[in-house]
């Protein structure tokens, strides 16, 4: 998810501005603030159609997966997932790019070229990749708090809901942390797009 939105999010506003056609839409008689959400929601579509298909790539390969892991006496191969399950991963992968999305738009905001902004994506890819591999070493259910954490707790909670022991509160704490980042980011961007010095 977050590949997806970084892959195509630089180049739609970092790119933009390189280019120099970020200066020609500004003039355009539309309000900034319609202009900044207009980019968030177009790069969250495109981040929706890749959850979409992770989504439905989680749930296909599924009965296949029996000859690669097991979770202590479950095997994924008999799971059935029911309309809640279903749900609980829709709420989820919605939650993250919800987060991924405005992130990628706000670094790429702030940075002059694409290969910069790829810079400043670099080190948050990198912990969206740390933070799956901390979750391997969970044993244990992990508190509360942990699920409050953006991505770490998303990824807790995905983990927890393909062992069948996502509770509604843990549910709640994993996407409440990223809808309270996101929405403080997209609040900045629309700052962002109305700062000159920073938006061409």
């Amino acid at each position: 998810l977050f590949a997806s939105a970084m892959s195509v999010g630089t180049d739609m506003l970092a790119g933009e501005k390189e280019r120099g056609t970020m200066a020609t839409l500004l003039l355009s008689p539309i309000d900034r603030h319609t202009l900044a959400l207009g980019k968030v929601l177009s790069l969250g579509i495109i981040t929706l159609l890749g959850a979409t298909s992770l989504f439905i790539g989680i749930v296909a390969s599924l009965p296949f997966s029996n000859s690669f892991f097991m979770a202590g006496d479950i095997s994924y191969a008999s799971l059935d997932f029911g309309a809640i399950q279903i749900l609980q991963l829709v709420i989820l992968l919605l939650s993250m790019v919800s987060l991924f999305v405005p992130l990628t738009c706000y670094l790429s905001i702030i940075a002059k070229t694409v290969k910069e902004a790829n810079t400043y994506l670099t080190p948050c890819y990198m912990v969206v990749v740390l933070s799956a591999v901390l979750t391997t070493t969970n044993i244990a259910t992990p508190p509360l708090w942990k699920f409050f954490i953006p991505i770490y707790g998303n990824i807790l909670a995905l983990q927890g809901f393909l062992s069948f022991s996502l509770t509604p509160t843990q549910l709640i704490a994993a996407t409440s942390g990223c809808l309270l980042i996101s929405a403080f980011l997209i609040l900045l961007i629309t700052r962002k797009f109305h700062d000159e010095r920073v938006i061409t």
